[in-house]
């Protein structure tokens, strides 16, 4: 019952901001791609840098692509002020990319917890996590994170 709100909420969300259905998909599609990216990219490096510094070969490795992939997206967070290349070329986040990337890691693992306490299998929940974690609204995600501290 949950998921299938959740779903909804997602689906419903262009009706509250008055888009049209097809409209919010075709722009979620040009402006979203790059955003789930960004996200992405960002919080891969912060997982990663928790362990040990984060080289683009460590990235493309972690996010199963080439290493000129990562080269030009790179090249655009760092054009974009999320990370900087320093010395040994060591990929950090800068202040605005930690952000965005803490923000990403909190509503992926608050929506893995939430599967899993649903019985969702830890892996499907991981990939279900992955999926959702981009679409959610700001309200959905408060929600879910009352819903999952109150069952704590």
């Amino acid at each position: 019952l949950l998921i299938t709100f959740i779903i909804l909420a997602v689906s419903f969300r262009s009706i509250a901001e008055g888009l049209p259905a097809g409209a919010q998909e075709k722009e979620m599609k040009t402006m979203g791609k790059r955003a789930y990216r960004l996200e992405d990219y960002l919080k891969r490096i912060l997982c990663l840098s928790r362990k040990k510094p984060v080289h683009a070969a460590d990235l493309a490795r972690d996010l199963d692509v080439s290493r000129p992939t990562v080269s030009v997206f790179l090249k655009q967070l760092q054009r974009d002020g999320y990370v900087t290349v320093g010395a040994h070329h060591i990929i950090t986040l800068t202040p605005k990319g930690m952000e965005i990337a803490k923000q990403t890691l909190q509503r992926h693992q608050t929506i893995q917890l939430l599967l899993e306490g649903l019985g969702v299998p830890r892996e499907i929940a991981f990939a279900d996590a992955c999926a959702i974690e981009h679409d959610l609204s700001p309200q959905s995600f408060e929600a879910i994170k009352c819903f999952t501290k109150a069952k704590k």
